[in-house]
């Protein structure tokens, strides 16, 4: 193999790396915004808030959308914790439903 071409890929290795690191910002994100939520497409929908995420270096609004249900499941929000000095993401992820018993 050519030295050169090696070192490319080692390079090219080392950015995607460091590309795939999560950036935790210092800064606490803004106040959530207030959407206009449209009809659920049909029923079955469940609405997911939006939510600021960290790109780089500033906040962007993810917008919030309507995703299907899932049966047998419950939804739990995603959310940004103050860990130390960073704000983390918390991702928003279904959870199966507990079953209460009498």
């Amino acid at each position: 193999m050519n030295k050169r071409w090696l070192a490319w890929m080692l390079v090219l290795i080392m950015v995607a790396a460091l590309a795939a690191c999560a950036v935790s910002p210092r800064t606490a994100p803004p106040p959530l915004r207030r959407e206009m939520r449209n009809a659920p497409p049909g029923s079955g929908y469940f609405w997911v808030p939006g939510h600021w995420e960290w790109r780089s270096r500033d906040w962007y609004w993810v917008r919030g959308q309507w995703v299907r249900e899932r049966p047998g499941r419950v939804w739990v929000p995603g959310h940004w914790e103050h860990r130390g000095k960073r704000h983390v993401w918390v991702r928003g992820h279904w959870r199966r439903a507990r079953v209460r018993h009498r």
